[in-house]
């Protein structure tokens, strides 16, 4: 009975920590929680920096609020799928009546944040970047020390 006990210990310890543990998604999402500011927006293949000067992303739980300056621009709801390579982002908001769906990909890394969207949620992006003639938008972001 005792070679049981100890050899169930340490299997009680490791399935504890394996149930215990946050799925993936939850540790992005808490990984960008907070303020992040807009360092540059390409679209088409161009890059543009001085137009977005002004721009914050907000993360509270599953919600971004995006301002320009101290006004709300938009408002969506997040869902990420860090488990697909390249990880996966959606971004869902309420125009009037109807529900868009943006698709897209991310990376974190540590305060850089970087996101490759199709902002008509036509087509989801594989790669980061831009052409001429999409809707594809390469946002890059960094995080607001508090």
């Amino acid at each position: 009975m005792r070679a049981i006990l100890l050899i169930s210990s340490p299997l009680i310890l490791v399935l504890g920590s394996l149930i215990a543990a946050p799925a993936p998604e939850e540790k992005d999402l808490e990984k960008i929680q907070g303020t992040w500011k807009l360092e540059s927006v390409e679209s088409q293949g161009q890059v543009f920096i001085e137009q977005y000067k002004e721009w914050t992303f907000n993360i509270k739980d599953d919600k971004l609020t995006i301002k320009i300056g101290d006004k709300v621009h938009n408002e969506y709801t997040i869902k990420i799928d860090p488990d697909k390579k390249p990880k996966t982002i959606d971004l869902i908001r309420k125009a009037g009546d109807q529900t868009l769906t943006e698709t897209g990909i991310y990376e974190l890394d540590g305060d850089t944040w970087k996101v490759c969207n199709d902002d008509s949620g036509a087509t989801r992006p594989m790669e980061y970047g831009t052409k001429e003639g999409t809707r594809l938008e390469l946002i890059m972001m960094k995080r607001v020390k508090q």
